[in-house]
């Protein structure tokens, strides 16, 4: 029993021994094959192929240890302890499994650094080193993704220790497609600079200009002015160009009708930027008002044209036919001198504004109103005088020794023309309001009277004896262009404007007496108002145009009143009643 116990103990201890030989001469050599590939390195630097095959034969040499661990176990249990033999069984046996075990542990924990990221150097385990000349090829496992492989595969010969590393690098990916875009001086674009982009992908480019400039066009991989988008296949360059927004303006030009009636403020023609939004606002002056607005503002509320084009604007002016005053001469008494009156349109409010032994003649109203002009022979000679409206403070403009006399005020009322002979002949002249800055305009004017303003300040008319008889002339307000309107020896003289500028209404004894005759205002249709046997002279023009004022001797010979007349000479009506005092020169006011 013994014996038998003994044969199987031996049979068992030498299969035991056997298959942990060949199992240690297996492990061996594949621990040194994959020692003499060099460091195991992370997952993406070498084949993940040998990882896997590393970690399985570790799986495998574990759970055989596992199994000579068992049987060891169970078989010594058995044994006589006080055996020598098996003492030393026991203890080969322990040790080839501990073999086994500390090799399974190295296995592991390479696999487990190398699988890691981190760099391990497969180093001997206290184990001999077995199969000196085996000849092992190495060749580089199938290639993985991003990585570049040798191209020849490597032999070695195993006559003594050999070490081979199989070098790996990653193949760089293609650079990102970048994107740069720039903007011209005048605005901006996004994105702006340079960017990166993925390989294929459609990139939208926008625009914005700054104030004052506008968008032109695309130049490098866009063009034209529409949208831009770019596909980044490939390197791109996008620009935007800009323009200035050219300086647009545009006129408004405001006038009043008539221009007798007020004043617009903005006057005449002025140039705004283009969209400017401009309040034009009017002014009535004195026995006038304000109606409505014609061009590009229409109605009687405020007026704001935007100046997107050019505009005109016009103020309407309306007037009572008999509004203002009308300012003549006459005497108190039979006895007394000539002097200054005024009087309503309709013959009430009879008003004497000068008082003096002197004569006081030929008064005549300021632009706005607010003052009169008259000759006077008070300080010794005729000259230029001027007081205000109510008779108060008179004064003496000229004050020469020579003869001044028919006062005209210029439409803005800057300044004043008048008749003088101061050169030793009769010239017409211009002097500032105030008396100062006299310049002789024209000169040689033989028997030069009365003198009237254009209502556009254009032109001043006169009254001359230059061939002939008197007839009318004008020249530009700078004394250049004579001209003679009514061309014959007719007597023509005592004339008004219209307010409007386009007549002249004047006196002439072309039919044998003193008849008022209108005229256009470059002396053309020449046409006869009144027809009486006896005299009418003296025609002044209403502030809106409708009718005339005008002096005769229809009451009573030698006995000169007012009369106020439609402009085509009907309904005529007598306005005074000064008897043997008369009422003459008469200048209808504003």
């Amino acid at each position: 029993m013994l014996l038998a116990i003994y044969l199987v103990e031996g049979w068992f201890l030498l299969a035991i021994l056997s298959v942990s030989f060949l199992l240690r001469i297996f492990l061996l050599a594949l621990v040194r094959r994959i020692r003499r590939k060099g460091p195991l390195k992370s997952g993406t630097d070498v084949n993940e192929a040998l990882y896997l095959t590393v970690s399985r034969l570790s799986h495998q040499l574990k759970n055989t240890g596992e199994v000579i661990r068992g049987h060891l176990h169970g078989f010594t249990d058995q044994l006589p302890q006080d055996e020598e033999r098996w003492r030393v069984a026991r203890r080969v046996i322990g040790d080839e499994a501990l073999e086994v075990g500390n090799l399974t542990q190295h296995l592991d924990l390479m696999v487990r650094l190398g699988m890691s990221g981190q760099p391990l150097v497969m180093e001997p385990v206290n184990i001999p080193l077995l199969l000196e000349d085996l000849m092992i090829n190495l060749a580089p496992a199938a290639e993985a993704k991003g990585i570049v492989l040798g191209a020849s595969p490597c032999s070695v010969t195993m006559n003594e220790n050999r070490g081979v590393n199989a070098n790996f690098k990653l193949i760089p990916p293609p650079p990102l497609p970048v994107l740069t875009t720039s903007a011209g001086t005048g605005g901006t674009v996004s994105p702006s600079g340079s960017n990166t982009y993925a390989l294929g992908s459609v990139v939208v480019v926008t625009q914005a200009a700054n104030s004052g400039y506008t968008f032109t066009s695309w130049s490098g991989h866009c063009s034209g002015s529409g949208a831009c988008s770019v596909t980044m296949n490939a390197g791109r360059k996008v620009t935007a160009s800009f323009g200035l927004i050219p300086d647009v303006e545009h006129d408004l030009t405001t006038a009043a009708s008539p221009i007798a009636g007020g004043a617009v403020s903005p006057s005449g023609t002025n140039s705004y930027a283009d969209g400017t939004s401009v309040t034009v606002t009017a002014t009535a002056n004195s026995g006038y008002e304000f109606s409505s607005w014609s061009g590009d503002c229409f109605g009687s509320g405020s007026c704001s044209v935007t100046m997107n084009a050019d505009r005109n604007v016009t103020a309407n002016f309306t007037l009572n036919p008999l509004a203002g005053k009308i300012v003549f001469r006459s005497t108190a008494t039979t006895s007394s001198a000539l002097e200054i009156y005024v009087i309503d349109p309709d013959g009430s409010n009879q008003v004497r504004l000068t008082n003096n032994t002197f004569t006081d003649a030929n008064p005549i109203w300021s632009t706005d109103g607010s003052k009169i002009g008259f000759n006077s022979i008070r300080g010794g000679n005729e000259d230029v005088w001027v007081m205000n409206a109510d008779g108060s403070n008179q004064v003496n403009l000229t004050n020469n020794a020579s003869f001044d006399s028919s006062a005209a005020w210029s439409p803005d009322g800057s300044k004043i023309a008048f008749i003088s002979a101061r050169d030793g002949v009769r010239g017409i002249f211009v002097m500032n309001t105030d008396g100062s800055n006299v310049v002789q305009l024209i000169g040689d004017m033989a028997e030069a009277a009365n003198t009237a303003w254009s209502p556009d300040g254009s032109k001043i008319a006169f009254s001359a004896k230059l061939s002939g008889d008197h007839a009318i002339y004008t020249i530009n307000a700078d004394g250049t262009n004579l001209t003679n309107l009514t061309n014959g020896s007719n007597h023509d003289t005592e004339f008004d404007w219209s307010p409007d500028g386009s007549k002249i209404a004047f006196q002439s004894v072309r039919d044998g007496n003193w008849e008022i005759y209108v005229m256009n205002a470059d002396g053309s249709n020449q046409t006869r108002l009144t027809s009486n046997s006896i005299r009418d002279q003296g025609p002044s023009w209403s502030p809106d145009g409708s009718k005339m004022v005008f002096y005769s001797e229809r009451n009573a010979i030698n006995t000169f009143e007012l009369y106020v007349m439609d402009a085509d000479g009907s309904n005529a009506t007598r306005i005074t009643n000064n008897a043997s005092f008369g009422a003459v020169s008469a200048d209808w006011g504003p």
